[in-house]
């Protein structure tokens, strides 16, 4: 079994070398790149002063295009057991578990976080997520602490193994921020770190030319997160480039609390590729070309006046009615305009081309982006659609990313969430509180089914309108079927509407053996005695309660 290295220089050495990798493979650099041309800072580091530098952003409006195609529908996710004896228990289960991750969804503002993700992803190649729990966050109830998200740079996540995409097989992992000294010996501090080693906490310029700042980055140090598995569980400890921040501790966890997300995975690549990377190229000639051509509008587009200064010293005047006293023969010439040039129409066709053929080949047509007319509708759904299949590969993948974050969240919460009060829809539409121990949810993960998808999937509006029609066809004809199968809180007093339905209905089956049992009689005259006794005693009282099904039945008024 390979040792885990604990002590602050070591884990600095193995920091330094997942740099040292980054660097040979020009991590820093293309992420610092794929950033600048999607925010538009194409000309970054581009010397010449007299250039106008125009910019016609493609790659962005091509990016969000992506985003909004993979998180066109709100995103939920459902979990449910996978085996269960008890079905209302596991119903029960289920219910709660839903408004629990509902609940840390809306508060950790995952939503929104999902897009950021997808962003970065996009643009750099991949993105991560941290979670934890946070003792110190709003909970909204008296049990202390919730559920907390992080969202993690390309550059801030160094794995153990380069070579490999899937977290949880990676020997140790490494999260790397940098954060002002005064708060990180704070946190030391209230850690139990001893105040000697506290003192050695000093801003360092450790992966500092890799920061915005660079050397302005003065006030801030290094600080490496380091997670690896022991004995089943996740361990923990926070270190500086020589003092530690947070001591070796258990978190009881048995999932590395990182999601990971790849836009293009790469083969034997830990980081994957974005959706820029390799058009780049594309959108610096096409600035070039803009930049060229303004620069030759503004040189001989127009017309000049060229005159002969040696019979005009006082040069032409402004007043279209002056005279121009001249040496010499003023039938000689005294001035010419030099007529403007006309630029090639073939740097316009080409650019233009270059622009179609750049959305093209990443697949963002016209039609896509809304860019032609809607003269034929079917068509450019029909197209759109089209474009959007590529990106199916990476909404699964954004998919199985959300999966992970929710058994993440499911560990987290039955390690350190404890009893707490749980509100949920019972089965007849009403809100119910409870006390739920979420402590035995623990290794629930690998038994539970998590089905993530676009939340139009499982909302209560295609519910409703796929049990509406099921009904209107007589597929479902049962009412209380109907009923039970209505989304909770669809209907507020659903509960009542059932209670009712199954009364009504065992009034109708009493009514139906009273009757077959009076026509079971001797000469077709009904004895109400006769009957009575032939039918059970709860029977008898229900019926001897209702005069007006005995009135149906005797064919009496009493």
């Amino acid at each position: 079994m390979i040792q885990i290295k604990k002590q602050p220089a070591a884990v600095w050495d193995e920091y330094q070398a997942g740099v040292q990798f980054n660097d040979s493979i020009n991590l820093y650099e293309d992420v610092k790149q794929n950033e600048n041309f999607f925010i538009g800072r194409q000309w970054e580091g581009v010397k010449a002063k007299n250039l106008i530098k125009p910019q016609f952003n493609i790659l962005k409006r091509v990016v969000n295009y992506f985003i909004s195609m993979v998180v066109s529908d709100d995103i939920a996710a459902n979990i449910r057991p996978f085996l269960s004896e008890d079905g209302e228990q596991a119903a029960i289960f289920t219910k709660i578990l839903s408004a629990e991750f509902d609940r840390i969804f809306e508060m950790c503002k995952l939503r929104d976080i999902n897009r950021y993700t997808l962003r970065n992803a996009a643009v750099h190649g991949d993105a991560s997520l941290y979670l934890y729990h946070n003792p110190d966050a709003e909970s909204g109830q008296e049990a202390e602490g919730r559920v907390d998200v992080e969202l993690i740079d390309t550059t801030e996540l160094i794995p153990a193994n380069m070579r490999s995409a899937d977290i949880q097989k990676q020997r140790y992992l490494l999260i790397v921020a940098r954060r002002e000294v005064d708060e990180v010996k704070e946190e030391a501090k209230a850690n139990g770190v001893p105040d000697e080693q506290i003192e050695r906490i000093q801003p360092d310029m450790g992966g500092e030319t890799r920061t915005e700042w660079g050397q302005q980055d003065t006030n801030r140090v290094t600080v490496i997160l380091k997670l690896w598995k022991e004995n089943g569980t996740v361990h923990a400890m926070k270190t500086t480039q020589d003092c530690v921040v947070m001591p070796e501790r258990d978190t009881e966890y048995t999932l590395y609390p990182v999601a990971y997300l790849r836009w293009e995975p790469m083969r034997d690549q830990f980081h994957g590729m974005g959706a820029i990377a390799g058009e780049i190229p594309n959108q610096i000639f096409i600035n070039k070309m803009f930049a060229y051509t303004m620069a030759s509008i503004e040189r001989s587009a127009f017309p000049v006046t060229v005159y002969n200064r040696r019979k005009l010293p006082n040069g032409l005047s402004r007043d279209p009615t002056a005279a121009y006293g001249v040496d010499g023969t003023p039938t000689e010439a005294l001035f010419v305009q030099q007529g403007g040039q006309e630029i090639s129409a073939q740097v316009a066709q080409f650019v233009d081309k270059t622009l179609e053929y750049t959305r093209d080949t990443m697949g963002a047509s016209d039609a896509a982006l809304g860019n032609i007319r809607p003269d034929n509708n079917s068509a450019i759904i029909a197209v759109q659609k089209a474009s959007a299949a590529p990106l199916e590969l990476q909404k699964m993948a954004f998919y199985q990313f959300v999966e992970d974050y929710v058994r993440i969240i499911m560990d987290i919460v039955s390690t350190d969430y404890g009893v707490r009060k749980v509100s949920y829809t019972d089965e007849n539409g009403e809100e119910a509180i409870q006390d739920f121990d979420f402590s035995q949810l623990k290794g629930m993960h690998l038994k539970v089914n998590v089905d993530i998808g676009a939340a139009s999937m499982w909302s209560e509006v295609t519910q409703m309108q796929t049990m509406d029609n099921l009904f209107a066809q007589k597929i479902i004809d049962d009412p209380i079927v109907y009923l039970e199968s209505i989304p909770d809180g669809v209907l507020s007093n659903r509960g009542a509407l059932i209670t009712h339905l199954k009364q009504q209905r065992a009034q109708q089956e009493q009514m139906m053996r009273a009757q077959q049992a009076a026509q079971a009689g001797q000469g077709g005259a009904i004895d109400p005695a006769r009957v009575l006794a032939q039918l059970s005693d709860e029977e008898r009282a229900q019926l001897e309660a209702n005069p007006e099904i005995t009135a149906q039945v005797f064919g009496t008024e009493e």
